[in-house]
This record gives structure tokens, C-alpha cells and sequence, in this order.
């Protein structure tokens, strides 16, 4: 039928506001779901190997890692869109609190940096980051960081170490430092007597010593580890439905760790 002016006057008032507002709800509601379906920020820091950030100048142009390997897989099954963003940890922390970074997979948040009532972590340990020192069996071992005094050590080139680096670092302390540009780079270093110790973080160190033929490995051991700090998701609270969207994540990261989606994952 043809629509007219007298037609349109035909039909009962009623029934024109009852469409109005239901055209209404729609339409909001289809801005509701465009604002949610923004994607998400992870925000990241300098971390490697779990956070590696290639610049040019003042320019951010790859963000890789360990970390990211695992929380893009995660948002990537259940569906998520995102972007990464890199940020100076009190910037982050800060971001966090605001709202304008919604995710964050790493070292428990201290209450005393931000605070609870803006933040939310995972209820189980998603990972852990265990920091060792690497040797051959005719090198005394190391119990504590105080052992590495006045000794040679190889460490990764770029690495922080958590603040670690500052203390091998320190002139006091003494230490012969060489560098590696990789972790095949640093084991061939420590095989071949340039040092005596390796610093290294256990999950990329023994996932990469699976490249090497076992009479390689007869002789590398390594030592207690020099610090074990568990890893979470964190999620700002200011996130759309925050805590649903934690639970999926961790639901979703204990499906895929099942499957072994994660094993032999190293940063890039």
C-alpha cells in the first residue's frame, strides 16, 4: 500500500509512539554496542623477554614477546579485538586506573601502586617468571645474587631483567659482563668458556636449549633460581563488564594450555 499523508493520519496515535519508542531503544542500543565493540588496549612495558619494543626514534614500531604471544591468543579465541600500546610501567598503571588501557598480563599489581578498587587480577597464576642462572657442571653453582660477585656472566643484549641488570651493572660488584645477541648466541658463549655464568629466564632458556643435540647439553646445568614472580591478567575495572571478561580469558587460556597451543612459545 502506498503511504499518504491522509493514510498516516489513519493510524492511531498510540500506535505511532509505541514505534517511536521502540525505534528509539534500538538505536541506542546499536550505539551501546558500537561503543563496547571498540577493541581493547593491552597495554604493555620494556620487559623482554616477555615484552620486546622495537623503536624508531620516539616511534614504537613492533611490540613482540612472550606475554604478547600468549594474551593475542587468548583475546584471538574468544573472539576479541585489540591493539597493543606500549607504556612506561607508571603510565600504564595510571592508564589502568582511568580506564584507557584495559588489559594488562604480567607481575601482580601491588596494592600500594594501584589499588583494588580500580583493577582486577586473575584468580589463578597464569604463568610464572623465574629468573636462573645457567653454568657447566664444573662451575660451582649459584644460591644468591651476592655469588655472582667478582665473576664473568653473560647476559642477553637489551635485557633489564626486571632492575636486575642494574646490579650486574654495578661497578662495586665487579663483574666481567659479556653480551649475547640471542639465546642460541648465549649458550654457545657459556659452552665455549667465555664466561661463567648465563643469566637467562627459565622458560625461553630451556625451550631453546631444546634446539641443541644432547651432547650439548651433557654438561649445562643451572642453579636456584635468583628470584620466581607469578604472572597474571589484570584488568581495569572501568573495562565493559570487567569481570566477565577476566573469567573468559582465563577460561580460554586453560583450554588452549590443555591443548598445548602454548608449548615451545618463546619471544620472537
Amino acid at each position: 500500500m502506498r503511504l499518504t499523508m491522509k493514510s498516516i493520519d489513519s493510524i492511531p496515535q498510540k500506535y505511532l509512539r509505541n514505534c517511536a519508542i521502540i525505534f528509539v531503544f534500538f538505536a541506542v542500543s546499536g550505539l551501546c554496542q558500537t561503543a563496547l565493540s571498540k577493541p581493547l588496549v593491552i597495554g604493555t612495558i620494556w620487559f623482554p623477554p616477555f615484552y620486546n619494543i622495537e623503536k624508531e626514534g620516539d616511534k614504537v614500531t613492533r611490540i613482540s614477546g612472550i606475554n604478547v604471544n600468549i594474551v593475542t591468543k587468548v583475546l584471538d579465541s574468544i573472539g576479541e579485538e585489540y591493539v597493543l600500546k606500549y607504556y612506561p610501567a607508571k603510565r600504564l598503571y595510571a592508564n589502568m586506573v582511568k580506564g584507557t588501557t584495559h588489559i594488562f598480563y604480567g607481575i601482580r599489581v601491588p596494592p600500594n601502586v594501584v589499588s583494588p578498587d580500580y583493577i582486577l587480577h586473575s584468580k589463578n597464576t597464569i604463568s610464572k617468571i623465574t629468573l636462573r642462572v645457567f653454568h657447566l657442571t664444573s662451575t660451582p653453582g649459584i644460591s644468591k645474587k651476592e655469588d655472582l660477585v667478582g665473576k664473568s656472566i653473560i647476559v642477553f643484549r637489551g635485557y633489564g631483567y626486571g632492575g636486575f641488570i642494574n646490579y650486574v651493572n654495578d661497578p662495586n660488584n665487579a663483574m666481567s659482563v659479556h653480551t649475547a645477541d640471542s639465546q642460541v648466541n648465549g649458550f654457545k658463549m657459556l659452552k665455549k668458556g667465555r664466561a661463567n655464568y648465563l643469566l637467562a629466564f627459565e622458560r625461553p632458556a630451556l625451550e631453546t636449549l631444546k634446539i641443541f643435540p644432547e651432547d650439548f647439553l651433557i654438561d649445562v646445568t643451572y642453579s636456584d633460581p635468583l628470584y620466581i614472580a607469578d604472572g597474571y591478567f589484570v584488568i581495569s575495572r572501568k573495562t565493559p563488564n570487567a569481570q566477565s571478561l577476566l573469567d573468559r580469558m582465563e577460561g580460554a587460556y586453560m583450554k588452549l594450555e590443555n591443548e598445548g597451543v602454548f608449548e615451545g612459545m618463546i619471544a620472537e
